[in-house]
């Protein structure tokens, strides 16, 4: 995906996430989908900016390349911290797969997506580390 794309998502994102308000779901069902929409936005600006090094990088060298320099605009709302409900982590992946039955957005299907990526790595990183808690601390004994 390149630049171009990467900004037009992020400004698809900040519309929809300053419309979920006006959307028929639960206070639980918008709140994930806000997680969603600020962790995607997270990433996809952090490709930018990565782009953009690389093009600094690589015209500092004097090498050739297509890639367009794209700065994101600052976003003047808070609709980025506006809380819904508190979520359990159970609650966390029914709500996920509802969504993504119910909505059809390429870019909301896309956050959910990723946000449910992150979620199951943040999960394994846990467990492997409970892991070697366990393996430590009861060799102990």
């Amino acid at each position: 995906m390149d630049n171009k794309k990467r900004l037009e998502d992020i400004l698809k994102i900040r519309e929809l996430r300053s419309n979920l308000d006006n959307l028929n779901l639960t206070g639980a069902e918008k709140e994930v989908l806000r997680r969603s929409f600020n962790y995607y936005e997270n990433l996809l600006n952090l490709d930018i900016v990565r782009t953009n090094l690389n093009k600094e990088e690589l015209d500092s060298m004097d090498i050739k390349n297509d890639i367009e320099v794209v700065s994101v605009p600052v976003e003047n709302s808070s609709n980025k911290y506006t809380e819904y409900a508190s979520v359990s982590e159970s609650e966390v992946i029914s709500i996920i797969n509802k969504l993504c039955n119910e909505l059809d957005e390429k870019v909301t299907l896309t956050s959910l997506k990723e946000y449910c990526n992150y979620l199951m790595q943040v999960k394994l990183l846990q467990k492997s580390n409970q892991e070697l808690y366990d393996d430590i601390f009861n060799k102990s004994k």
